[in-house]
């Protein structure tokens, strides 16, 4: 068996708590994964150069060692269990935080009736859903480009204009970002977008899931109202900078 089978078998015993751990590994074409100690110990995985970054254990010393043998640098940490995450930050400030929810299909899904039709979003959204996103930055148009190429998404046009959309997070696989257009809010759209993506996830053996920022209860409100959806576990986001 390859490194990735043997995490993948360790993952997949508390499959909900590790959906993103699990979605990088198959998701991440140069995924690195580090069992430093041994498989009982956890897994971590990273990507690109090692900057993003998913956590599967328990265990503090290996925790210690694995933040130890890192070289300088900045990492972004990737939906870590909240009990988890506040281990790591124990003694470190982190650049930044960004506690959520996750929900998962734990349920059977029906999906939303609806007379507006969906459709994938094309790489020449790309542009006009990044200036909606909350998170846009230098790059980020190009990463959701890849999102779009590279995974499911589900969107509704309306007299040809782009109304509403939700993609899947190319690093874990979560569903996300999802956005409706103000003058196209109060139709359901959102719900049937995302409602759609996940019938397509479903189809191709997935399981989706979302992960959600703290306080916002809209977003929260659209997940538990989407059938089968269940809250699993709280989980956070946050950079760290590793000096010199």
């Amino acid at each position: 068996m390859t490194d990735k089978d043997i995490a993948r078998e360790f993952l997949l015993q508390d499959r909900f708590v590790n959906l993103n751990a699990i979605n990088a590994l198959e998701n991440m074409e140069n995924a690195q994964v580090l069992t430093h100690g041994g498989i009982e110990n956890g897994v971590i995985i990273t990507n690109y150069d090692g900057d993003y970054i998913f956590l599967a254990t328990e265990n503090e010393d290996f925790l210690r060692d694995f933040w130890d043998n890192l070289p300088p640098g900045e990492y972004f940490f990737s939906g870590v269990p909240s009990h988890i995450a506040e281990k790591i930050l124990r003694d470190k400030k982190p650049d930044w935080t960004s506690p959520c929810k996750s929900f998962a299909l734990l349920g059977i899904h029906v999906p939303v009736e609806s007379s507006h039709p969906t459709e994938s979003l094309t790489p020449a959204d790309a542009a006009e859903v990044d200036s909606f996103y909350p998170y846009r930055r230098e790059g980020s148009e190009a990463a959701l480009r890849r999102c779009i190429e590279a995974l499911d998404s589900a969107c509704i046009r309306i007299n040809g204009e782009l109304a509403a959309w939700c993609l899947t997070h190319k690093e874990d696989g979560s569903m996300g970002p999802l956005y409706v257009k103000e003058q196209y809010r109060r139709m359901g759209l959102g719900k049937i977008v995302a409602s759609r993506l996940a019938a397509k996830i479903i189809a191709k053996g997935g399981l989706p899931y979302v992960q959600i920022v703290l306080g916002n209860g809209e977003s929260e409100g659209l997940a538990k109202g989407l059938g089968g959806f269940e809250y699993t576990h709280d989980c956070t986001w946050f950079g760290l900078t590793k000096r010199g």
